[in-house]
C-alpha cells in the first residue's frame, strides 16, 4: 500500500520507486497487489506476479488529500487476502498518520491483522525527534 495523501506528496516519487523495487525483488511465485491510500483506498492493480504490471499501476499514482490508513488496513484484512493460507504480508509506505476521516479506528485495524494471520510492515518517512523540555515521551 502506498500513501498518496498530501502529507507525503513531496515523497511520492520515493514511495513509488520503493514499491517498484520491492515488487521487482519478489520471488517469481509471489504475487503483489499495489493499493493507494489517500481520501479513499484504491486498488491500483489486482494480484499479479508481473513486475511491469505493478510499475504501470504505480505510475498512475496522483496525490490526494487525507490518509485513510486504518480503513486501508481493514480492507486488506477483510477483503484482499481471501481464504489463502500462503504466507501473507501487508507492507505500507506512509508517514503513518491517519487523518481520522475514515470509518475505522487504529485499535480495530491493528487487532484485525493477527486474526487474519497477516504480517504487517510499515516503511515510514516520519521524522521522530526528541521532545522539548516542556514535553515528555508518552506511550
Amino acid at each position: 500500500m502506498v500513501d498518496a495523501s498530501s502529507s507525503v506528496a513531496t515523497n511520492l516519487d520515493d514511495f513509488r520507486r520503493a514499491a517498484e523495487g520491492f515488487a521487482a525483488r519478489l520471488a517469481p511465485e509471489r504475487s503483489n497487489q499495489p493499493d493507494k491510500i489517500d481520501d479513499r483506498v484504491e486498488l491500483l492493480q489486482d494480484w499479479t506476479r508481473a513486475g511491469f504490471n505493478c510499475t504501470g499501476a504505480l505510475a498512475r499514482l496522483e496525490p490526494g488529500m487525507f490518509t485513510r490508513f486504518n480503513d486501508a488496513l481493514m480492507l486488506a484484512c477483510r477483503d484482499q487476502f481471501g481464504t489463502s493460507t500462503s504466507r501473507r504480508a501487508v507492507i505500507v509506505l506512509t508517514d503513518g498518520i491517519d487523518s481520522g476521516r475514515g470509518s475505522n479506528n487504529t485499535r480495530g485495524a491493528l487487532q484485525s491483522l493477527p486474526k487474519r494471520k497477516l504480517r504487517f510492515y510499515v516503511v515510514s518517512n516520519t521524522e521522530i525527534s526528541e521532545p522539548r523540555n516542556d514535553q515528555s515521551w508518552t506511550s
